[in-house]
């Protein structure tokens, strides 16, 4: 779990706060049999555990299941006061807690933001849709809660308003029609510095489906070894899809790398290619298409990139798209190749599959 090392500032301070408010409180307040009762362990109402930006921090409030975990660390150092936590009454616990919280509390206020959106969902023809379901919500932060979920139905003009939503961040985790299809995850919208955040056109891309052509699709994982020989791949063959030196098939790949720079090279076999940044990735293109691409690099940089292709087979007649993961240095010895691929068997420049 990676831990931001603010959150593991505040869950000090939340653990020193709350423990020198109870020992002030012990020590203000004989525990006898009259005043207290041998309850369980303290944590089970001042430091139940919940699970809050990736961050465990105490949460009296929300849950009722007991964690020793988080005292138990605190307290080492001195078991007396241990002990006579154990025996301080619900009520007595639950007030020192809140009083203790508070600092943390305000200061996670100020960490929540209010969100307005002002948005629009279009289609790849750039069409407005109407009807579609938007559901959203605000993110909590520490021990301050964001908006709960919420939806909006967009209008005529294809638009939403989101007002006043108050969170971290914002999230739209779905978009919904029936017949369309949407980004599958939508990253949270966090403003820089303000306490209101405000966007007066958030455009979301869908896609009208019209039909659903016969395609195949499926997934590849390729070693090649570099600065040797150039590699054909055939989608289309059920048992050998990588073959060195071949010339048939669907492209030739090469790669070639030094210590430290490395070059990935792919050319049609038959036909063209071309890279796309299309976020569907559902009809290919009719024309632009070239013979060979490039993509270079630094091992400095990044170990992997990720680049997405439309490509045509001229022999066999058919369109269709790659997704490839490239790893120059894969291991020592060898260069891979990630891929998912869609391949129109009907002729057609259509790639749209079912969600």
């Amino acid at each position: 779990m990676n831990i931001k090392p603010i959150y593991v500032v505040i869950g000090f301070l939340l653990a020193t706060i709350i423990g020198v408010f109870i020992i002030y409180y012990v020590n203000q307040n004989p525990l006898t049999k009259e005043n207290f009762e041998p309850l369980d362990n303290v944590s089970q109402s001042s430091s139940t555990i919940t699970y809050i930006d990736e961050l465990i921090i105490p949460n009296p409030e929300k849950h009722e299941k007991a964690s020793i975990e988080y005292f138990s660390r605190i307290n080492e150092q001195n078991k007396k006061y241990r002990e006579a936590l154990k025996k301080i009454p619900k009520e007595v616990r639950l007030k020192a807690a809140k009083e203790a919280i508070k600092p943390l509390q305000k200061f996670s206020e100020t960490q929540i933001n209010s969100f307005n959106i002002d948005g629009k969902i279009v289609d790849q023809f750039d069409n407005p849709v109407d009807d579609a379901i938007v559901e959203y919500y605000g993110t909590d932060w520490g021990l301050a809660e964001g908006s709960g979920a919420n939806s909006i139905v967009t209008n005529i003009a294809g638009e939403f308003n989101i007002k006043d939503v108050k969170g971290k961040k914002l999230v739209i985790n779905k978009v919904f029609k029936l017949g369309y299809q949407f980004p599958k995850i939508f990253e949270g919208i966090t403003p820089l510095n303000q306490s209101k955040f405000s966007i007066d056109k958030y455009e979301i891309k869908a896609w009208k489906i019209g039909k659903y052509p016969l395609i195949k699709e499926g997934d590849l994982s390729l070693g090649f070894i570099p600065n040797v020989q150039n590699y054909t791949i055939d989608l289309l063959s059920k048992d050998n899809p990588l073959r060195k030196g071949a010339n048939n098939g669907d492209f030739f790949v090469e790669f070639y790398r030094t210590s430290v720079d490395w070059e990935f090279r792919i050319s049609s076999v038959n036909g063209g290619i071309i890279e796309t940044s299309d976020s569907y990735r559902y009809e290919a293109p009719a024309e632009g298409y070239q013979k060979k691409i490039v993509v270079s690099g630094s091992k400095l940089k990044s170990y992997a990139v990720t680049k997405s292709f439309y490509f045509y087979n001229e022999k066999n007649n058919y369109y269709g798209t790659i997704k490839a993961e490239i790893w120059p240095y894969h291991n020592d010895e060898q260069s891979a190749l990630f891929i998912d691929y869609v391949i129109n068997l009907e002729q057609g420049r259509n790639l749209t599959i079912k969600d």
